[in-house]
């Protein structure tokens, strides 16, 4: 197979405005089927071997009918190869294929000279976003874009108001955002979005990605007064990316928020409609990216009361997101814990959904996790709406009870009028946690066969 002029290694390859790894969104789309058929030739004549004990990397290439095998030291070009490669895959959510090549990189950059050089900061954010994307490792996520971001900033070739700069302040931007460290988080998108602004124009693409980031940011904060920020966000989307460009679609995502804010649904399913189209057609249908526009309009759906075509919905981005992402993927335990919603505001649970919303909220809360109650997932998963029909509202912070006397939590008890008395205790079945040695605390995960089993 002849491989298009587009090959990737004449690609090249960057950060966007919104610190994500990024090519030309044509040239992305154009390879998708070739690069799915392609990937492994590519990359295996080419295998990567790391000597621990010289910390050089070599390319082993595999010569002539009688395999003889010669050793070649990888030089700037291979492993640009290397990494742009593993880029690839990561946009096609092949997650375990792209790992190992961006990991690979970043170590590679870490034996130069000088070492936080920018291609090593480059190297440390597409390794980092990769990390984030998959939640295998946020601690070290964190550790890489921090990294990149100091890199960059003392760069003479970028510096602290270089776009460089922005886009990696972004990236560090929405891990913060993730954890549920909103302050921080916009001060970062709002850094970003100044220095695009002074270097590329008010009404630039850049600009329109970095108003797309500080609307979610304030949006997940509970912020709804953002509508003007919103749909100028949108406006320069549109008219410099295009009415089908992703980018657009994440604005529409936003001022459909703003709008399901303020108890505007009609609207605001308009726009989440639109939004889904886009990622549908740049994406596919069963990447990460067009699951979050699904989630978007299930929440959307059982905000309103359209309580079938929710659970129908949540049922499709819970099947997208375990396609993509391990059983214990924070986004997997919250899809789970929304599916439950609709069985509760129906009415007529008979404790599926109950333990369903409440297992993932305790999981979310737990280690690995560690959200914080201010996290809007947390908030979603402990509305007014969600446990109204279980008898009271949900206290901060439940205590987990062992009612078997087997060292094992199997309920929550709960505080509901505040008087400081236990007057509530929810069963969780399918949960399976070590008691902890104080109170409200937990140890361990939580076995995702809580409640009803949901999938595609």
């Amino acid at each position: 197979m002849t491989a298009p002029t587009n090959h990737p290694s004449t690609l090249r390859t960057e950060l966007g405005p919104d610190g994500f790894l990024v090519l030309d969104q044509g040239v992305a789309k154009g390879m998708r089927k070739w690069l799915a058929d392609t990937a492994k030739t590519l990359i295996k004549p080419i295998r990567v071997v790391e000597n621990p004990h010289e910390g050089t990397v070599y390319l082993r290439q595999v010569k002539g009918e009688d395999g003889e095998e010669l050793f070649t030291k990888a030089d700037r070009k291979d492993i640009q190869l290397v990494e742009r490669t593993g880029i690839l895959l990561y946009k096609l959510s092949r997650y375990g294929e792209a790992e190992p090549l961006l990991r690979l990189a970043f170590n590679w950059s870490q034996q130069q000279r000088p070492r936080r050089g920018d291609r090593a900061a480059l190297y440390a954010n597409n390794l980092a976003m990769l990390l984030l994307t998959t939640g295998d490792d946020l601690p070290a996520a964190a550790r890489l874009f921090r990294y990149a971001l100091e890199a960059n900033e003392q760069s003479s070739h970028s510096g602290p108001d270089h776009p460089t700069t922005a886009a990696t302040a972004s990236s560090l931007g929405r891990l913060l955002r993730m954890e549920g460290d909103y302050t921080h988080a916009e001060a970062l998108f709002d850094r970003a979005l100044k220095i695009n602004e002074a270097t590329f124009g008010a009404e630039s693409a850049d600009v329109g990605a970095s108003l797309n980031l500080l609307v979610e940011c304030r949006l997940e904060a509970g912020n709804h007064t953002d509508d003007a920020l919103a749909r100028r966000a949108l406006a320069i989307c549109e008219s410099k990316g295009g009415p089908h460009s992703v980018d657009t679609a994440a604005a529409l995502s936003n001022t459909a928020k703003a709008l399901q804010s303020r108890g505007e649904f009609d609207a605001a399913e308009e726009f989440l409609r639109r939004a889904l189209k886009i990622q549908e057609a740049a994406m596919g249908a069963e990447h990460p990216d067009t699951g979050q526009a699904v989630l978007a309009l299930a929440q959307l759906y059982q905000d309103k009361g359209a309580l079938d075509d929710a659970e129908l919905l949540y049922c499709r981005a819970l099947g997208i997101y375990e396609a993509s992402f391990s059983p214990g993927h924070r986004t997997i335990i919250y899809v789970r814990g929304c599916a439950g919603v609709p069985m509760l505001l129906r009415g007529a649970d008979n404790g599926q959904g109950r333990a369903t919303v409440e297992g993932a909220r305790v999981a979310l809360l737990a280690p690995p996790h560690n959200l914080p109650q201010s996290h809007l997932w947390i908030r979603r998963l402990s509305d007014d709406k969600t446990v109204s029909l279980t008898g009271g509202a949900i206290q901060a912070t439940p205590d987990p009870v062992d009612t078997t006397g087997d060292g094992r939590v199997d309920a929550m008890s709960y505080d509901t009028n505040g008087d400081g008395r236990i007057d509530k205790t929810v069963s969780l079945s399918g949960v399976n946690l070590p008691m902890a040695s104080s109170p409200g605390q937990l140890q361990g995960g939580v076995a995702m066969g809580v409640g009803v089993a949901v999938g595609p």
